[in-house]
C-alpha cells in the first residue's frame, strides 16, 4: 500500500466505515492472543453497528474480516501490526511491519492516523548489501523490503571480471621479481581488483538511479563501506552506512534496524519543520489554535497541518474530521511523535496564503 493509497482512502466519504487497529506478533506463544483480541474488537464493532444497521447487513458488512479471525494459518504468520478497514463496498486487510495502537473506529469515514504515522516513519530508501566481491540491492518503504534486479549492472565479481586475470598478473609479478624490487603479493593485487570492482558498481547504480530522489543506505564491512563511500562520492545518494553486512542480520530483523539507523534522520527532519512552523505562525502565516484551524481548514486554507499522536487532544471524531479535510484540499499531515521531538502544541497548522 502506497501513500497516494492512503489519501484515496481519506477522501472516501459517506456510508459506514469501521477502523480496526490491533498490535501483533510474529511468533509464538504471544501470537496465540492475536485471533482472540481480534475476535474482541469484532464484538465491539457488531455492537457498535447495531445502532446504524439491521443485523442482516451487519453480517454481511463484517463477513471478510470474520473470515479473517476464522482463518486460523492467517494468525500463525502475522508481522507486528494488522489494519482492517472496512465499508460496505469490500474489506482492506493490512499487514504492518510496525506497532499500531489497539483501536476500534466506527465513523462516516476511515481513522487512518495511526497508518498514517506507520507510513510516514519508513521511507522509501534503497539499500545496498555489498562486499569485496559481490552486491544485491533492495529497495525498502512502509510495505517492507524486496531485492531490485540490475540487468545492466552485474553482481557478482567472478561474472565481470575473469578470476584468472588475478592468477595470471600473480604469476607474472612473481615471475618478474627476480629481476626487480618490489613486486605486488597476492593480497596486493586482490586489493587492486576489489578497488576495480567497487568502481564499477558505483558507476554502474549512480547511472541506474540517477533520475531516483530516493536515498541509498550502504551495508557491508567497514573496510568495504568506507572505501566504496569513498569512491561513489557525491554520485549516490547515500544516506547512511551500517557497518554489518546483511547476510548477518535475519530478515525479520531488518525493518526495525533500517528504522533504528533511520531514526535520527526523521527525528532531524521533523525538528526542522516543527521550527519552520514555528516561524510561520509567528510571522502569521499559520495558527496553534484548534477552533481556527477547524475553522480553516473547511475553506482550504491549510497547506500543512502537523498533530500528535495522541491527537493534540482532539476527540478522535474530530481529529479524522480535521484531516480529511486537509487531504480532500491536497493539502499534508504530519504526524509528530512528542516523546522524539518536541512538540507542545499538540496541532498546528501552516497556511497556504
Amino acid at each position: 500500500m502506497k501513500r497516494t493509497d492512503i489519501e484515496k482512502l481519506a477522501k472516501m466519504k459517506g456510508g459506514v466505515f469501521v477502523s480496526i487497529y490491533l498490535p501483533t506478533h510474529r511468533s509464538s506463544p504471544e501470537n496465540k492472543q492475536d485471533r482472540i483480541r481480534f475476535k474482541n474488537l469484532l464484538t465491539e464493532v457488531e455492537d457498535g453497528l447495531k445502532q446504524l444497521l439491521d443485523i442482516n447487513k451487519t453480517d454481511k458488512f463484517l463477513k471478510e474480516a470474520t473470515e479473517l479471525y476464522q482463518d486460523q494459518d492467517f494468525w500463525v504468520r502475522t508481522l507486528d501490526g494488522l489494519a482492517v478497514l472496512i465499508r460496505e463496498e469490500g474489506t482492506e486487510v493490512l499487514e504492518l511491519e510496525g506497532i499500531v495502537p489497539e483501536r476500534v473506529v466506527i465513523s462516516d469515514r476511515f481513522h487512518l492516523l495511526p497508518l498514517m504515522n506507520y507510513y510516514e516513519f519508513l521511507n522509501e530508501t534503497y539499500i545496498l548489501d555489498i562486499s569485496k566481491d559481490r552486491f544485491k540491492l533492495f529497495y525498502g518503504d512502509s510495505e517492507g523490503i524486496v531485492e531490485v534486479e540490475t540487468p545492466n549492472v552485474i553482481q557478482k565479481f567472478d561474472e565481470l571480471f575473469d578470476d584468472k586475470d588475478i592468477q595470471t598478473d600473480l604469476h607474472s609479478s612473481r615471475a618478474a621479481g627476480a629481476s626487480f624490487q618490489g613486486h605486488q603479493s597476492k593480497s596486493e593485487i586482490q586489493e587492486k581488483e576489489t578497488t576495480k570492482y567497487l568502481r564499477y558498481v558505483a558507476k554502474g547504480l549512480s547511472e541506474m538511479l540517477k533520475e531516483s530522489d530516493v536515498p541509498i543506505m550502504i551495508f557491508g564491512t567497514i573496510e568495504i563501506v568506507s572505501e566504496f563511500r569513498d569512491i561513489a562520492n557525491n554520485s549516490l545518494k547515500i544516506s547512511r552506512t551500517v557497518s554489518k553486512p546483511i547476510d548477518s542480520i535475519h530478515l525479520n530483523d531488518l525493518p526495525n534496524l533500517l528504522k533504528d539507523e533511520l531514526l535520527p534522520l526523521y527525528i532531524d527532519k521533523i525538528s526542522k519543520r516543527i521550527e519552520n512552523l514555528n516561524t510561520e505562525i509567528a510571522q502569521g502565516r499559520g495558527s496553534e489554535k484548534i477552533e481556527e484551524i477547524m475553522k480553516e481548514s473547511e475553506s482550504g486554507r491549510l497547506r500543512s497541518l502537523f498533530i500528535n499522536l495522541d491527537l493534540g487532544g482532539m476527540d478522535v471524531l474530530d481529529a479524522d474530521k480535521l484531516v480529511q479535510d486537509v487531504m480532500l484540499t491536497d493539502g499534508e499531515v504530519v504526524l509528530v511523535d512528542d516523546k522524539l521531538t518536541d512538540f507542545s502544541a499538540g496541532v498546528a497548522a501552516m497556511y497556504r496564503y
